[in-house]
């Protein structure tokens, strides 16, 4: 992932001299050219696809449709793949380190930072999701209905004026591993809310 908003650009034909002309590869050859977005990265892939993320501060500001309201959001994950973070974008092929190559999606105190629609089997690992802020439930990730794996991920310092400012589950399987959870400023206070079925730790 590059985070100053463009694709990076590799060359159209790289045996051609003088006037080069460049083309947005859709994130294919992730060494040299990245995607510009998580969005942009989620749209490319393909289910079953684990798209990594390089440590960096992403602010994307994602609208979505959902019934008759429009959502903002950092990332709208409408698709079963897998989000992992802490890579070193300048050597892909090294073992994540999330704590050093910290991947931060911050909602800006003005949206949410994830929202999952119902019917997918996404994973999200290595993530640090902060400052989401919401007037429903779920600052940092809102889960509406698919079976979520959630590992190795920092939810904190979200905001939502109804309940659960980390996270929130509606009839869905969230399976969290060494997730932790934390929360500011919610009403009533809670950090995370889901049904009782669909609660899977390990």
């Amino acid at each position: 992932m590059a985070v100053n908003g463009y694709d990076a650009q590799e060359k159209e034909n790289p045996n051609i001299t003088g006037t080069l002309i460049y083309v947005i590869n859709n994130c294919t050859v992730f060494e040299e050219s990245p995607c510009r977005t998580i969005q942009h990265a989620i749209e490319q892939a393909a289910p079953g696809d684990e798209i990594w993320i390089g440590g960096g501060v992403y602010t994307d500001v994602v609208t979505a449709t959902v019934g008759s309201d429009v959502i903002e959001q950092v990332v709208y994950l409408d698709k079963s793949v897998g989000l992992r973070g802490g890579y070193d974008s300048s050597h892909w092929d090294r073992t994540p380190n999330p704590f050093t190559y910290t991947t931060r999606l911050d909602g800006q105190e003005q949206r949410r930072v994830i929202y999952i629609p119902a019917g997918y089997t996404p994973t999200i690992h290595y993530l640090d999701l902060t400052r989401g802020q919401t007037g429903d439930s779920g600052g940092g990730l809102y889960n509406a209905g698919s079976d979520l794996i959630l590992g190795a991920t920092a939810i904190h310092d979200n905001q939502a004026t109804r309940t659960a400012a980390a996270c929130t589950a509606r009839a869905a399987t969230c399976c969290c591993r060494t997730t932790r959870f934390t929360a500011i400023r919610p009403t009533p206070a809670a950090a995370c809310t889901w049904p009782t079925a669909a609660r899977g730790w390990k």
